[in-house]
């Protein structure tokens, strides 16, 4: 059992140390990657279903907008479903996977750097070999997004045949809501796992890298219904911002999502330095060789 001035200890150096690393401009460095890639993401993995015979857009759409603010849902379900409403361009699936790549590619890259700077360690791979790194973890990090994405649309197709079989019972609607945030949940856990495992350039154990990736994944989940519910209630960023409203609301959910990842990164290595007896990262330092002047004075006999 962790004793409670440990645990305040270790929540407080979380949040100097998410100021102190930088975390908040690595955070909007991979917000901005993170949107350039996002949309041909979307488009890449309807076409991917549409190329294996199934339209799912319908499902696509519906787990979106459980998952966007409010204030960017009809942006991008707009945009989705005005993208597909003619016959794709031939070549549709390998731009769209080239147009994600490339910048998420960047994304990942920013992830590297970020948390070098948060463990306090130098890059040791050369430019080849970090680039090669980067495009596996987005390969590595996109699996995991498409199987959520099947499942929900799947899921979404057998709640339908469930009410038509059953009826439309409150009880199934609420299961298949918790049932979907579960799914979710799961993936971003999975995701950042998968992120902070890889990611840095000394690969941290498995069991070092679990309390960050349950800590982001649940603030991404209250940061994403909370700010939902913000956007939904208070927030008036069409008056402010006009057309451009729906573009900032997403941005900021972006950023809110690449901040709660920074700050589980951090949040593992405070739990590395204050709970491990040894932590396995430690800064990089010279050695200083003793001089002359400190060398150890003997005693004549």
């Amino acid at each position: 059992m962790v004793p409670f001035p440990t645990i305040r200890k270790l929540v407080w150096n979380t949040v100097l140390e998410t100021f102190n690393t930088g975390c908040i401009g690595y955070a909007k460095e991979a917000a901005y990657s993170l949107v350039l890639s996002f949309f041909p993401m979307l488009i890449f993995a309807t076409a991917l279903f549409a190329v294996l015979g199934q339209n799912y857009m319908g499902e696509i759409v519906e787990t979106l907008q459980r998952i966007l603010p409010a204030g960017s849902r009809s942006m991008v379900c707009n945009y989705l479903t005005e993208f597909f409403k003619n016959q794709p361009p031939r070549g549709l699936l390998l731009f769209s996977f080239l147009a994600t790549i490339f910048p998420a590619a960047g994304l990942m890259a920013t992830f590297t750097k970020a948390f070098d700077h948060i463990y306090s360690s130098k890059e040791q791979r050369g430019f080849w070999q970090e680039q090669l790194v980067v495009y596996l973890l987005v390969l590595a990090l996109g699996l995991p997004i498409l199987i959520a994405t099947i499942a929900t649309a799947m899921g979404t197709l057998l709640e339908k045949v469930i009410i038509r079989w059953m009826g439309d019972r409150p009880i199934f609607g609420t299961a298949w809501i918790l049932g979907r945030w579960a799914i979710i949940w799961l993936t971003v856990l999975l995701i950042a796992m998968l992120l902070y495992h890889l990611a840095p350039s000394r690969t941290p154990a498995w069991r070092h890298i679990i309390p960050g990736a349950v800590l982001a994944s649940v603030m991404w989940i209250l940061l994403t219904i909370g700010f939902g519910a913000y956007v939904a209630n208070y927030a008036s960023y069409d008056r402010v911002y006009g057309s451009l409203g729906a573009g900032i609301v997403l941005l900021v959910w972006m950023y809110f999502t690449s901040l709660a990842l920074m700050i589980g990164a951090v949040f593992n290595r405070q739990c590395e330095l204050l709970l491990s007896p040894l932590a396995p990262f430690q800064p990089d330092a010279e050695v200083s060789k003793p001089t002359s002047g400190n060398l150890p004075k003997t005693e004549k006999l």
